[in-house]
């Protein structure tokens, strides 16, 4: 067996000598402006084909549009997110109104995107004046944002402003996308939600019978005001609870509140335990001392009994 010498040479002539016949290596070569440009024309196209479908998945999926005519209306719709009132906005080309309905009209100033039912200074537009103009308005009957998911209980002043106005009311129902566990239900508020606009719901048969009273009068404005709400349940596919958000919040509070005791009564912390073996050793101390206690007047009381006297010392 003949060993190949050993040779000491330079780099470059270790190169040119390579045995298997690759090339050398060369140094990279610089980058010109095309490379720039094309870079720059790659990375845009990607940017602009994120944005377009990041656009489609948040635009907003407009059902019924043409129910809303050229004059004057109140869109009384549910409330399921901040941004209700914005999408709204985005579906219709017209401007829109948002009326609150709990709004003083002295509170106005404070509250710009808002404007109150009726009473409001002249410099400052209310619900009927805007409807008087042949304006839109948006009207959240609920008043608050649901906090389960379901339609609740209608303001029925929604009611005294179309029988005021005799503006039709307009029942749009917002739907979101349908997700599955917490990730999901996250997912379905970012993403754009389909906005149903029903047809028109006429109460001018209501507009020559005065109330004869007040209570006729209320029996009257909630029962517009139920029919307004059954039709934003069936645009929307949301169960109808006949209850305000507020109390909606307060039930599922105590719900939570009632679930997060059980879980510490079945699987306490070390805290818990803790506190629970104080309050064990409390109570057996008491328990120790009330006996003691009975122990020390029951002998008091063998002590003071006649029958254990000395019977020389009976007649002193």
């Amino acid at each position: 067996m003949t060993r190949t010498p050993r040779h000491n040479s330079n780099s470059s002539e270790s190169a040119s000598s390579d045995p298997a016949g690759h090339d050398p290596l060369q140094p990279d070569s610089p980058l010109t402006l095309r490379d720039g440009f094309r870079g720059l024309t790659r990375a845009a196209g990607f940017t602009k084909g994120l944005l377009r479908h990041t656009k489609q998945a948040l635009a907003v999926h407009v059902e019924g549009a043409h129910n809303v005519g050229e004059g004057a209306a109140i869109l009384a719709c549910n409330h399921r997110l901040p941004s209700d009132f914005s999408r709204l906005g985005d579906a219709l080309s017209r401007p829109l109104s948002l009326v609150d309905l709990q709004l003083d009209s002295g509170a106005s100033a404070k509250r710009g995107h808002a404007i109150p039912l009726d009473g409001a200074a002249p410099e400052h537009p209310d619900a009927v004046s805007v409807l008087a103009q042949g304006g839109l308005v948006v009207v959240f009957p609920e008043g608050a944002m649901s906090p389960d998911g379901r339609l609740h209980r209608g303001d029925p002043e929604v009611a005294w402003l179309t029988l005021t106005t005799h503006a039709p009311v307009v029942p749009v129902g917002i739907s979101l996308p349908d997700r599955e566990g917490l990730s999901g239900r996250a997912l379905s508020r970012v993403l754009g939600p389909t906005i149903t606009f029903g047809e028109p719901l006429d109460f001018s048969r209501y507009w020559t019978s005065p109330a004869l009273s007040d209570a006729l009068d209320g029996v009257l404005l909630r029962g517009c005001t139920a029919e307004i709400m059954a039709a934003i349940a069936g645009l929307s596919g949301q169960v109808y609870q006949d209850d305000t958000p507020g109390q909606a919040k307060d039930l599922i509070r105590e719900q939570r509140h009632h679930e997060a005791q059980q879980r510490s009564t079945r699987y306490p912390t070390q805290w818990e335990q803790r506190r629970r073996a104080a309050i064990a050793r409390e109570e057996l101390r008491a328990a120790d001392n009330r006996d003691l206690e009975r122990a020390a007047a029951e002998a008091a009381a063998d002590l003071t009994d006649p029958e254990d006297l000395a019977p020389g010392t009976a007649g002193h």
